[in-house]
């Protein structure tokens, strides 16, 4: 079999491709070329968007001929955005959730889908191209023997799914347990009755229980209950659980950094009672380290912090590299701290996505360096 590399180098096929997907619609036209809808990039001409593998799939075939059995067209995705970047066209990256939902906003959860991806029934979803899992609540779940709700020590009780028997650590119970280590976001909807859906946040599983439950016929079953917590809520407790930051100093680098990786993959079943205070305190392990591993020094403008605290500490901020929401626990790698202008630079300002990119590079050098 022949492989043919192909090389986008007509800005006609690409035009007379996106006159064939408007005149078909997307539906036919992926269908007609056999390609998957692809959500992560889009082509933007004129205004509206464009599935990046349709029109490149079309415009390939348009300009060198239909593959056969014998030839096949060799591209990668990097290669697509680099042609298409070459011809004039523009290249959309799609935001993550978390830069395009607001927090109490209500969607409609099609919209929702047909944005981001992922499955469109049942009360767990994890889209393919986006690093995160949605999740979704309401009265409705009750019917499946489901009960969701704010628990005293300020966490969402979550059910598992799986409508009938024993709930196991399969497909989406799995993807929300393991969560940090696959590093995906939960995003927590509620449902408004006809309204649609509201965004009640960004969470983290901490722990599970297992609870006695009934089914969808009736029969008590064995299921999965998640304690997830609200991201930003670990500020509001910040100063119940943090311990003088002079102790500090007496833990070395190497100590603080053991602790920070340690509590960032620790999620797992827990007693209730305890849900609180060892979440938060796992939260401190990671921004004690990543202050201490900074020195002093923004991890992003590489200048020294902008002035000491009134213990003498210099003040740097942790922030969370790969999500909006700069509290919850996670890898160090993945967190750095940063000046206050470097900080609201990046979620603010207009090249913050390229500022925190660079940061991400740089912490991962750091963190090389420990291995």
């Amino acid at each position: 079999m022949t492989i043919k590399i192909a090389m986008l180098s007509s800005k006609n096929a690409v035009l007379d491709a996106i006159k064939e997907y408007n005149n078909q619609g997307y539906g036919i036209f992926l269908k007609n070329y056999k390609v998957e809808k692809t959500r992560k990039y889009k082509i933007r001409h004129n205004k509206s968007l464009y599935d990046i593998n349709g029109i490149a799939t079309a415009a390939y075939i348009l300009q060198l001929g239909e593959p056969s059995d014998k030839i096949k067209f060799n591209v990668n995705l990097e290669t697509v955005i680099q042609e298409f970047k070459k011809l004039g066209f523009e290249v959309v990256e799609i935001p993550h959730p978390l830069e395009h939902l607001v927090k109490d906003e209500i969607y409609k959860r099609k919209a929702i889908h047909d944005l981001y991806g992922g499955q469109e029934q049942g009360g767990i979803s994890t889209p393919k191209e986006f690093p995160v899992i949605f999740i979704f609540t309401g009265e409705a779940g009750e019917t499946h023997g489901y009960k969701d709700g704010w628990s005293t020590d300020d966490h969402f009780s979550y059910t598992g799914e799986g409508q009938n028997g024993n709930m196991e650590f399969t497909n989406g119970n799995k993807h929300i347990r393991d969560h940090k280590e696959n590093g995906r976001d939960i995003l927590l909807f509620e449902y408004k009755k006809k309204a649609g859906v509201k965004l009640v946040g960004l969470f983290e599983c901490d722990s599970w229980n297992y609870t006695q439950c009934i089914d969808t016929e009736k029969n008590m079953r064995q299921g999965i209950i998640f304690n997830l917590f609200p991201v930003s809520s670990t500020q509001e407790i910040d100063n119940d659980i943090t311990s003088p930051e002079i102790d500090q100093k007496k833990e070395t680098i190497e100590q603080l950094r053991a602790k920070a990786i340690t509590s960032s993959m620790m999620t797992g079943q827990r007693q209730e009672s305890d849900n609180k205070r060892s979440w938060f305190k796992r939260s401190e392990d990671v921004k004690k380290y990543v202050l201490q591993r900074a020195n002093g020094i923004c991890e992003s403008c590489d200048k020294p912090a902008p002035f000491k605290k009134k213990n003498g500490e210099p003040y740097l901020e942790p922030h969370h590299t790969k999500r909006l929401a700069d509290e919850g626990p996670d890898h160090p790698q993945w967190v750095g701290a940063i000046c206050p202008t470097c900080h609201r630079r990046i979620h603010s300002g207009a090249d913050g996505m390229d500022v925190n990119k660079k940061l991400m590079a740089k912490l991962e050098l750091k963190e090389a360096d420990f291995i």
